[in-house]
């Protein structure tokens, strides 16, 4: 038997047997020369999207979003740095986020390469570590102007926007950012949006139950409120909430939005 049969034999006995076929971690075996996808598990196939035959005609630099050179880096990193984390695009355009290790089979030629799939985990849990590094030193206007800052980062090159509604049909901008960094903030007519039908709803619904709006503040601020008891005055720290004028500051981003790969987040 030559060394390939010999070879192929061992990968096919490997792929075949419990180990990795009924493992619970989506996994698939990669050719390491051209990351062509050897075989993949169960588990594998239902996260990705992909039948078993469909998965072998391809590598894993089609299953990805990130181009050739940033998938390669990722590798060469999880050898030493695990884990890595890349984007994978289903079939149907969805996109999962996908955290792996890749661990070298030297004594069958191939790469192992395990995943979770964190697609709703991974973004809030971005989202959280980037708005709670803004300094408590911003407050007021300059607190939106991070947030705007500190979500578009999390997605990626987002547009992330802040406006207010300040006529029935014109919003106002407060702070704009793309991938972090801000632009100038426009004014638009709100007939035609998508954000239309926040503010309608938002609004129908404060005026049903006549409350104003709240907007939460970084932190609480302090008030002074009399409150006679027994000629006594005593001073109130205020909530951690402000009342607002009724739409005033409609959700902390309604017009966070994708742009890249047709995509809009909310």
């Amino acid at each position: 038997m030559s060394n390939e049969n010999a070879l192929e034999l061992k990968r096919h006995e490997l792929a075949a047997s419990p180990l990795f076929n009924l493992t619970f971690m989506p996994s698939v075996l990669l050719l390491p020369d051209s990351l062509r996808i050897y075989r993949a598990t169960d588990a594998a196939t239902r996260i990705l999207g992909y039948s078993h035959d469909e998965l072998q005609e391809r590598t894993l630099y089609d299953l990805l979003v990130e181009p050739r050179e940033r998938v390669d880096a990722a590798l060469q990193r999880a050898r030493t740095q695990p884990p890595f984390v890349l984007t994978a695009r289903r079939p149907n355009r969805e996109e999962r986020i996908i955290e792996g290790i890749v661990h070298p089979l030297d004594e069958y030629d191939l790469l192992h390469f395990s995943f979770a799939d964190l697609t709703d985990l991974h973004l809030p849990r971005r989202a959280l570590r980037e708005t709670s590094a803004i300094s408590p030193r911003h407050t007021g206007y300059a607190y939106l102007r991070e947030l705007v800052c500190a979500i578009s980062r999390t997605f990626d090159g987002a547009h992330a926007y802040i406006g207010r509604l300040v006529e029935a049909q014109r919003v106002r901008g407060i702070a704009y950012a793309i991938g972090g960094a801000l632009h100038e903030p426009m004014d638009y007519h709100l007939q035609g949006t998508p954000s239309e039908r926040v503010f309608r709803r938002d609004g129908a619904a404060a005026r049903a139950e006549r409350r104003p709006h709240l907007a939460p503040l970084r932190r609480p601020a302090r008030r002074a409120a009399d409150h006679r008891a027994g000629g006594r005055h005593h001073a109130d720290e205020a909530s951690a909430w402000r009342v607002d004028e009724p739409l005033a500051l409609q959700r902390a981003a309604h017009g966070v939005g994708r742009q890249a790969r047709g995509r809009a987040v909310h």
